[in-house]
């Protein structure tokens, strides 16, 4: 019994004492120059507005893209801390980093704003973004991995399309004037979201039919408490009607 009773308090003990594993808060890292990278599991923040209009450096036996102002390593994370970040090719790029391209992107950007790339504000696979605007852009949100998960977002007034996703759930987006499609996905989830104003660009109107609010390329979107116009898909894999029959003017 006396040895029955030392087993017992010994694996409670076990259970109670945390693992020497156990994952702690990132390191932190301050983000004050164009061109910075973070290392990965490392915590980026802002402390002041970032312009990187026209930068066009970086390292090309590092980086891939060689004009992005803040690259982030695997699982590294962005705290814009309420500021804006401005510039670039991909003014914030996951996917950048010679060494880890075959780790789809993870990462998570939040809590500010993205404004002026001429290709993106976001570059990357799965990732979390959240607590973010994107304006004034080419595309807004380019996350083409298959866990993406966007979360109280303004993605808006951006030159091309609002956001391209891979698979993907959102939660509290509000995407509105962009002049593309509003999101473009392979499979998307869609909930509690504004989604309207798309495809204002000379492209767009000299081709109906290829640019929507929703463009769910292959399979009917989970829409729930949407608020969107059009729904449709520009890919040989769509609805053989021409709409997936989830916004109003299916």
């Amino acid at each position: 019994m006396m040895r029955s009773a030392t087993v017992w308090m010994t694996l409670a003990l076990a259970l109670l004492t945390p693992s020497a594993h156990a994952a702690g808060p990132l390191p932190e890292v301050a983000v004050t120059t164009c061109g910075q990278i973070v290392p990965k599991r490392t915590l980026g923040y802002l402390t002041g507005d970032l312009d990187c209009t026209g930068y066009d450096g970086g390292d090309p036996a590092i980086v891939i893209d060689t004009d992005v102002p803040v690259t982030l390593g695997y699982k590294a994370k962005l705290d814009l801390r309420g500021f804006t970040l401005k510039g670039g090719k991909y003014t914030v790029s996951c996917i950048n980093i010679r060494s880890e391209s075959k780790r789809h992107g993870v990462c998570e950007i939040f809590n500010g704003t993205i404004t002026g790339a001429w290709q993106a504000s976001v570059l990357a696979g799965k990732a979390h973004v959240h607590d973010l605007t994107s304006t004034g852009t080419g595309v807004g949100l380019y996350l083409l991995g298959k866990k993406v998960l966007v979360e109280n977002v303004v993605v808006t007034d951006n030159f091309a399309d609002g956001m391209r996703l891979g698979n993907a759930t959102l939660r509290n987006a509000t995407v509105t004037n962009n002049a593309g499609n509003g999101i473009t996905g392979s499979k998307l989830k869609i909930y509690d979201s504004t989604i309207t104003g798309s495809g204002t660009s000379d492209f767009c109107t000299s081709h109906p039919g290829d640019c929507f609010d929703i463009n769910a390329e292959k399979t009917k979107p989970k829409v729930e408490n949407v608020v969107c116009g059009t729904s449709g898909s520009s890919s040989s894999l769509g609805p053989p009607s021409g709409t997936w029959g989830v916004c109003s003017l299916d």
